[in-house]
């Protein structure tokens, strides 16, 4: 398991990397990681709604909130879509595996 040094072998982290308990593990990480990101979606568009997007907004520091709520969004939005894309290279490389 280790070697002389106490180090962990290669071959044994490389087992362990392509493992399937391991594969499940990184499957849940990345779907908890999503669900993260619909949260905080879910928590800015209620507060954008509350704020009153699409009304008129005459105070400049609410317009300023509105602008960076937005862009939060759109941000968590193309985060989400790499993480989706990423758990979809994942299961290509399970599946050339089997």
């Amino acid at each position: 398991m280790n070697d002389s040094n106490g180090f962990v072998s290669f071959e044994l982290i490389f087992e362990f990397f392509f493992s399937k308990k391991f594969q499940e593990t990184r499957q849940q990480s990345v779907f908890q990681t999503m669900q993260r990101m619909r949260d905080k979606k879910t928590e800015i568009a209620e507060t954008l709604r509350e704020l009153g997007v699409g009304d008129v907004q005459d105070d400049k520091s609410v317009k300023d909130l509105i602008e960076h709520l937005m862009n939060a969004y759109d941000s968590l939005c193309t985060q989400e879509k790499l993480w989706a894309e990423l758990l979809e290279d994942l299961n290509k490389l399970e599946k050339k595996e089997e």
